[in-house]
Order: structure tokens, then C-alpha cells, then sequence
């Protein structure tokens, strides 16, 4: 083999290792999951140095539509995108006092507010959303059936089962006068 087509390898080959080795380096770490908000749902990535970052004194009024549902043995992926919002808001130094989020559930997602008892009944698997309803109620998010007045249209109790069974989970959600 010719001794400069020998030498351009070489140096392609150690300009390719030097490049590995300080890209490696020179790469950003690994993004770190927090969860602040919502301790078990929902973690987001923290981005300080985005161009772009939410007010820390400005209120927020979400209102999130719920109509999708997951498979019935995982969380429902509305309600994770819910908790994931709240704690990108909250990496962001916003209050939660400044989050005025509402979860308005219907269709198909209205079997993820079914009690632990009728789901498991229904599904013969435990509802893992209930977790995540307390959590994010915790954290000042108002889960609310569609209309946000308890009522549910026939196609969506169809899917979830009666009246009594949704509206036994979702009764403490009642719209106040004060809300």
C-alpha cells in the first residue's frame, strides 16, 4: 500500500478516535427527569437556559380536554401530558398557585375517573390513574367531567360504565359556587 495513502488512514483514524473522545466530552450531560409538582407522574426536563420561559407572576388558565384513552393496565397518556405541564410550570419557578389548570374529561377517558372497585371490576386490572387524579388535585388541578356540571352523555357512559360508578370517584370534583 502506498505510504501516504497509509498516513491519510491513519490520521482519518485518529481524527475520528480525537473526535469520539472530546464529542463525548463535549456533549451535554444526560437530561435529569424532575418530577416537582407531581411526585410520581408526569417528569419533565428543566430548561433554564431556554429562549423562552414561562412568567413566574403570571396566572395561568389551562383548560386541558381529555378524550383519549390508554390501554386500561397504564396510566392514561392525557392524564400524564396534565401532570407533565404542571411540573415543566413548576421546574419554571412558577407557584402552583399561579397554575389554574382543569382537566375536562369525556368520551372514552371518562373510564380513567372510575374508582379503584368498578375499574377493576370492569377491567380485572387495578386503575392506576387514581394515583395520579390525587396527585395532581394535590398539586391544584381541577378534574372535572365534560361541562363541568356531571353530566355525561350516553356514548360515554356507555364506555365507562354507569353513572354511579364514574360519579363515585369523581364526586369530591363537584363544581363549587366558589371554584
Amino acid at each position: 500500500m502506498n505510504r501516504s495513502i497509509v498516513s491519510t488512514l491513519r490520521a482519518a483514524a485518529c481524527g475520528c478516535l480525537l473526535a469520539g473522545l472530546f464529542g463525548t466530552v463535549a456533549m451535554a450531560a444526560e437530561p435529569v427527569w424532575i418530577n416537582l409538582a407531581i411526585p410520581d407522574f408526569g417528569a419533565s426536563v428543566s430548561l433554564p437556559a431556554a429562549a423562552i420561559q414561562p412568567d413566574k407572576n403570571t396566572e395561568y388558565k389551562v383548560v386541558f380536554n381529555l378524550i383519549g384513552e390508554g390501554p386500561n393496565e397504564k396510566i392514561n397518556p392525557s392524564l400524564e401530558r396534565v401532570a407533565r405541564a404542571v411540573n415543566i410550570f413548576a421546574s419554571a419557578g412558577v407557584p402552583l398557585s399561579h397554575l389554574h389548570f382543569v382537566a375536562v374529561i369525556h368520551g372514552p377517558a371518562t373510564q380513567s375517573v372510575l374508582d379503584n372497585d368498578h375499574y377493576k371490576e370492569k377491567f380485572n386490572v387495578d386503575n392506576l390513574n387514581v394515583k395520579l387524579i390525587a396527585e395532581l388535585k394535590s398539586a391544584g388541578v381541577k378534574v372535572r367531567d365534560h361541562l363541568s356540571q356531571r353530566f355525561f352523555s350516553d356514548s360515554a357512559l356507555d364506555q365507562a360504565g354507569t353513572a354511579h360508578e364514574v360519579l363515585a370517584f369523581i364526586k369530591d370534583c363537584s363544581v363549587r359556587e366558589n371554584d
